[in-house]
């Protein structure tokens, strides 16, 4: 990827949780910048680990304070947007399936969120590098590969 100006880092989580009919992916819908459905995700502040920032992203957009951080996946999620280059590293966690997601007032990134099947998570998510990075994650939970 060829960056005009600069690269950011960040980190992003497809949160799962298991009901008693299914598995279910938390999707967020944006309003900040840009209009559409994506998982957590955040820029890595100074002198803190991509697995730190992760955390610190799920509790700030969703007040999820008992998500766990199960994994990583090998692929990162790339893309550019206005001649910056953004390097995410995507994690896989699980959600307690008793916690409520409470989305963050200040500043309002999300003005709403679901709990979806995979196949209406896919159809819902608003980038190709999301819906490659949700995939790979699926792929990853459903061979047993990253598990509770």
């Amino acid at each position: 990827m060829n960056c005009e100006s600069k690269e950011k880092k960040g980190a992003a989580a497809v949160i799962f949780r298991e009901t008693e009919n299914d598995r279910e992916y938390l999707i967020l819908h944006r309003i900040l910048v840009w209009k559409g459905y994506e998982f957590v995700k955040g820029g890595i502040e100074e002198n803190e680990n991509p697995e730190d920032a992760v955390k610190r992203e799920i509790i700030e957009e969703t007040c999820l304070e008992k998500t766990v951080v199960l994994g990583k996946l090998n692929k990162k999620m790339l893309w550019k947007s206005n001649g910056c280059c953004y390097d995410y590293i995507v994690f896989v966690a699980k959600a307690d399936e008793n916690e409520k997601v409470i989305l963050e007032d200040e500043p309002q990134e999300h003005d709403s969120f679901e709990w979806l099947t995979k196949k209406k998570a896919l159809e819902k998510l608003s980038h190709k590098e999301t819906r490659e990075s949700f995939e790979s994650a699926v792929k990853e939970i459903e061979e047993g590969r990253i598990h509770a």
